[in-house]
C-alpha cells in the first residue's frame, strides 16, 4: 500500500503534530466545521477519523500556516510539481484530519445510512456523505 493511502502511517504522524492533511483528486464541497469521517479499507469501514475541515486546493494554497500539515508524500498533490519541476496533476480537495482511531470490529459498508436515510450500497469515487453510526 502507498504512503498515501495507508491510515497507519497518518496515525503515525499524529503522534508527533496535531493535524495532517488527506488529498481527494475531485473537488468537493468546502466544509468549515468538525466532521467524523471513515475510511474504508479492504471491503471494510476501519478507520474513524476527526476531521477539522474540508477544503479546495486554491484556499489551502493562501494559507500557509497550515502547510505544515501536509506530510512530504503529498507535497506534489498541494503544489502541483515534484521537487524536481516535473509536473504533477495537483488534487483538488483538501482534508484536514485532528485524529485516526482504527475501529473494532470494522463496519460493513452496507450497515450505513446516506444522509437521505438510504441504505450506502457502495462508496463510488472515494467518497459518500452518511449519518454517522457511531456516538
Amino acid at each position: 500500500m502507498k504512503e498515501e493511502a495507508n491510515p497507519e502511517i497518518h496515525m503515525e504522524i499524529l503522534r508527533h503534530q496535531s493535524a495532517v492533511f488527506w488529498d481527494s483528486m475531485p473537488r468537493r464541497r468546502e466544509i468549515e466545521h468538525q466532521l467524523n469521517g471513515y475510511i474504508y479499507l479492504d471491503k471494510a469501514v476501519r478507520y474513524r477519523c476527526k476531521i477539522e475541515r474540508m477544503i479546495n486546493r486554491e484556499n489551502l494554497l493562501n494559507r500557509d500556516e497550515e502547510h505544515q500539515y501536509v506530510p512530504s508524500f503529498r507535497r506534489q498533490c498541494l503544489f502541483g510539481q515534484w521537487e524536481n519541476g516535473d509536473p504533477h496533476r495537483p488534487s483538488e480537495t483538501w482534508i484536514k484530519i485532528l485524529q485516526i482511531k482504527r475501529l473494532k470490529p470494522p463496519l460493513q459498508v452496507t450497515s450505513l445510512l446516506r444522509y437521505n436515510g438510504q441504505p450506502l450500497r457502495a462508496v463510488v469515487g472515494g467518497v459518500a456523505y452518511i449519518q454517522d453510526p457511531l456516538p
